[in-house]
C-alpha cells in the first residue's frame, strides 16, 4: 500500500470526485481527522459542500431526496410481484445488466415525482381500506348472531327506570334463567342461537337485583355494542356493502400497482445513479478545503499509484498527487493479492479475518491443506463430481460477479479434491455399485482401477493418514511462525521458541513409526534427537526470567505445554467421522432403496426417489460439514500458530450498485 496525497483546485474537485469513483482503486480516508486544531482553523471549518457542475450533477440533500422518493416507489411496486427471487438469485445478488443508452434515456425523460405521488396516494388508500375493512369486519362478527333483534341499538340501557341488556349465555342455562325468573317482573326476548349459545335481550326495573344475582348463577355474559346506532340487520347491511366496496377499491389498488412494475427498470437504474451521486458527495465531507484549494489523503495499491497519477492528471494540471509509504503508527488497509488458483481460498482467510499490514497472508499456506481436508471429509466421488457440476453451472447461468465467484470456485475445488479422494476410498454414492446387477461388471472395475481403501472396513488407516495431515500441518504452521519471526528481525527468539518443537515433534512421531518395527534401525537416533530438543524446550524457554532457580521449571511448564500439541493433532480426527459419516449414511440410503423395490407396483419408483432425495440431503449435509470442519481445522489448529489478525479490508471508494449493472 502507498498513502497518497492528492492536492488540488477547488474549480475541478469534482471532477477529481468523480475519476476517483471511476477507477475504483483509492480509498479514501478523512483529512480533517489528523489535522490540528491551527491547521482546522486556517481552514475556515469548510466542509467541501460544493454545487456539482459535471454530468448533471446534484447537491447531496437533492440527491437524498430523490433516492427516498425512488426507494420508496421501488419498495412500493415490488409488493406486487410475483414471481420472487429464487434462493441461488438471492445468495449471488445477481444483478440486472442495463446499457448506457438507457441510462441516459432514463436521465432526460423520466420523472419520478408523478409516480412517488401516486403510490404514497394509493399506499394511503390501501392503508385506510385495510383499517376500515378490520373495523368493519369486526363489526360483522359482533352483530352476526344479533340480526334477527328487530330494536335500534340505542334503545339498549336505561331509560326511566328501566333496562333493556342484551346479554348471552349458554342455551342450558338459558332454560334454566328463564324458569329462574319466572313470575318476576323482567321480560326475557331470545333474539338467536347458535353454536349452544343462546343471545337475549332482558327488560327489567333498574337495579333489579333479583335479575342480577340470577344472571351470575347462570354465567349470564351482558353484550355491548358501543356507539352504534340503527338496528343490527341494517348495520350489518351497511357494513357488508362497505366491505364489497373496499374490496372494489383495493382490487383497483392492486391492479394500479401491477401497471406500475413497467416503471421498475427504470427506478432501479435511477435508484443506483442516485447512489453514485450522494456517495460523491459524502466522500467530499472527507475532503479538506481552503478558499481556493482541497486536500485528501487516502490509499492505493502501490502498482496502482501511476494509474492515480496519470487519471488524475489527465483531469487537470491544477491536481497534484504526492506517494509515500506507510509510516509506523498508520493504521493501512490490507488487500490480498495471490495467484488466480489460490484467491477462491481467499473466502475461508476472509471468514476469520485479516491479517494486519505487513503479516504473512494465510491464504496460500492454508490452500492445499483446506483442499485435502475438505475431500477427505466428504470422500464420495459421485458426490463431488455433482458438486463441481453444479457449482460450474450455477455460475455459468447467473453470471456471478467476480467477489461472489470466488466461494463458486472454491466449492468446484471441493468436488474436484472430493472425486479424487472419494475414488481412492471407493465411493460412488456410497457404495451403490454393489447393488448394480451382476451383468455391470466394468463399474466394479471401474470403481477398483482408482480404489486404494476403503474407510469403512479399514478404519485405522483413515485415522492414521487423519492424524499425519494433523502432525504436518501443526509442524508447519510451527515453522511459518519461526520464519515470520526471523524476516521480522527476532532471529533469535525464534529459533529458541519454535526451533526445538521443530525437531521434537518429528522425532516423537518417528520414534513411533520405528517401534512398530518400520525403520526399527532408527529408534536410538530418533530418541536422541527427541530428549535433546526437549532439553532445547527447557532450557531456552526460561530465558527471559530473571530468578535463576525459576528458569528450569518455567522450561518444564512450556514442555508440558506440549500437549496442547498433541490435542490439535487428535482434532484432525474429525475428518475420520465426517468421512466415515458420509459412507455410512449413502450406504444406508442404497439399502433403504434396495429394500423397497419390493414393494408391489411401485416399487422401483419409490426406490427412485429414496435414493434421488436421500443422496441429496447426505450431500448437502455434509458439504456443510466439510466446509465448516475443514475451515475449523485452519481457525483454531493452524492459525493459532503463527496468525495473529486484525487488520482491516481495503475498502476503495468506486462505483457501487445495488440493483443493475450498466454496461
Amino acid at each position: 500500500m502507498k498513502k497518497v496525497t492528492i492536492v488540488g483546485h477547488r474549480s475541478v474537485l469534482n471532477e477529481v470526485v468523480s475519476a476517483l469513483q471511476d477507477m475504483g482503486c483509492v480509498q479514501v480516508t478523512d483529512l480533517r481527522e489528523s489535522l490540528t486544531p491551527e491547521d482546522a482553523a486556517s481552514l475556515g471549518g469548510r466542509r467541501g459542500r460544493l454545487l456539482p457542475a459535471a454530468e448533471a450533477d446534484e447537491a447531496a440533500d437533492g440527491a437524498d431526496a430523490r433516492l427516498s422518493r425512488v426507494a420508496h416507489c421501488i419498495a412500493y411496486i415490488e409488493r406486487f410481484e410475483t414471481a420472487r427471487k429464487g434462493l441461488i438469485e438471492s445468495f449471488i445478488g445477481q444483478k440486472t445488466r442495463v446499457p448506457a443508452s438507457r441510462l441516459r434515456e432514463i436521465l432526460e425523460g423520466f420523472d419520478e415525482v408523478p409516480l412517488y405521488e401516486s403510490c404514497v396516494a394509493d399506499e394511503h388508500a390501501a392503508t385506510q381500506a385495510r383499517a376500515d375493512r378490520a373495523r368493519l369486519e369486526s363489526q360483522v362478527a359482533a352483530l352476526r348472531g344479533w340480526a334477527a333483534l328487530d330494536l335500534p341499538l340505542r334503545e339498549l340501557g336505561e331509560r326511566a327506570g328501566v333496562c333493556a341488556i342484551a346479554a348471552s349465555c349458554s342455551v342450558t342455562e338459558y332454560s334454566l334463567l328463564e324458569e329462574d325468573l319466572r313470575g318476576a317482573p323482567v321480560h326475557l326476548q331470545q333474539v338467536g342461537e347458535s353454536a349452544g349459545t343462546a343471545r337475549f335481550v332482558a327488560f327489567c326495573f333498574s337495579g333489579d337485583r333479583d335479575v342480577a344475582e340470577a344472571f351470575a348463577r347462570h354465567g349470564v355474559s351482558r353484550v355491548s355494542f358501543g356507539d352504534l346506532e340503527g338496528t343490527p340487520a341494517s348495520i350489518l347491511a351497511d357494513a357488508e356493502s362497505r366491505l364489497r366496496e373496499i374490496e372494489v377499491l383495493e382490487k383497483q389498488i392492486t391492479e394500479r400497482g401491477i401497471g406500475l412494475l413497467k416503471h421498475k427498470l427504470d427506478l432501479l437504474v435511477l435508484h443506483d445513479y442516485l447512489s453514485g451521486i450522494r456517495s460523491r458527495e459524502q466522500v467530499k465531507e472527507k475532503f479538506a478545503e481552503t478558499g481556493a484549494a482541497f486536500a485528501v489523503q487516502g490509499w492505493v495499491k502501490a502498482n496502482r499509484v501511476k494509474d492515480v497519477e496519470a487519471r488524475l492528471g489527465s483531469v487537470s494540471e491544477a491536481v497534484e498527487v504526492i506517494a509515500e509509504d506507510p509510516g509506523p503508527d498508520d493504521d493501512v488497509p490490507v488487500a490480498l493479492e495471490n495467484h488466480p488458483l489460490i484467491q477462491p481460498f481467499e473466502v475461508v482467510t476472509n471468514i476469520y479475518g485479516w491479517p494486519k499490514y505487513g503479516e504473512q497472508d494465510p491464504t496460500p499456506l492454508l490452500a492445499p491443506f483446506f483442499f485435502v481436508f475438505f475431500g477427505l471429509a466428504l470422500t464420495d466421488a459421485a458426490y463431488g463430481i455433482v458438486l463441481a457440476l453444479a457449482f460450474w453451472y450455477l455460475m455459468r447461468k447467473y453470471r456471478v460477479p467476480k467477489d461472489g465467484r470466488k466461494f463458486f470456485v472454491l466449492m468446484i475445488y471441493g468436488g474436484i479434491s472430493t472425486t479424487i479422494f472419494g475414488a481412492m476410498a471407493g465411493g460412488w454414492f456410497g457404495n451403490l455399485i454393489e447393488f448394480a446387477p451382476k451383468g455391470m461388471v466394468f463399474l466394479r472395475r471401474f470403481r477398483e482401477a482408482f480404489f486404494v481403501f476403503d474407510p469403512m472396513i479399514e478404519p485405522l488407516k483413515f485415522m492414521i493418514v487423519s492424524l499425519a495431515l494433523g502432525v504436518v500441518q501443526v509442524w508447519f504452521g510451527i515453522l511459518v511462525k519461526m520464519v515470520s519471526g526471523i524476516r521480522a528481525g527476532s532471529a533469535r527468539d525464534a529459533l529458541c521458541d519454535q526451533l526445538p518443537w521443530l525437531i521434537l515433534i518429528p522425532s516423537l512421531v518417528m520414534m513411533a513409526v520405528s517401534s512398530a518395527g518400520i525403520f526399527a534401525s532408527l529408534y536410538t537416533l530418533f530418541s536422541r534427537l527427541a530428549a535433546a530438543a526437549a532439553l532445547a524446550v527447557v532450557v531456552t524457554q526460561g530465558r527471559n526470567t530473571k530468578s535463576i532457580l525459576a528458569k528450569p521449571f518455567v522450561g518444564l511448564y512450556a514442555l508440558y505445554g506440549g500437549v496442547g500439541y498433541f490435542s490439535d493433532v487428535l482434532s484432525y480426527t474429525r475428518l475420520l467421522a465426517l468421512g466415515l459419516a458420509t459412507g455410512v449414511i449413502g450406504n444406508v440410503i442404497n439399502q433403504i432403496g434396495d429394500l423397497a423395490k419390493m414393494i408391489p407396483i411401485l416399487g422401483y419408483l419409490i426406490g427412485a426417489v429414496i435414493l434421488v432425495g436421500g443422496h441429496a440431503f447426505n450431500l448437502v449435509i455434509n458439504v456443510l460439514g466439510a466446509f465448516i470442519h475443514s475451515g475449523r481445522l485452519q481457525f483454531v489448529e493452524f492459525f493459532t500458530k503463527f496468525f495473529e489478525g486484525g487488520g482491516r479490508g481495503f475498502t476503495p471508494f468506486k462505483r457501487e450498485s445495488k440493483y443493475v449493472i450498466i454496461e
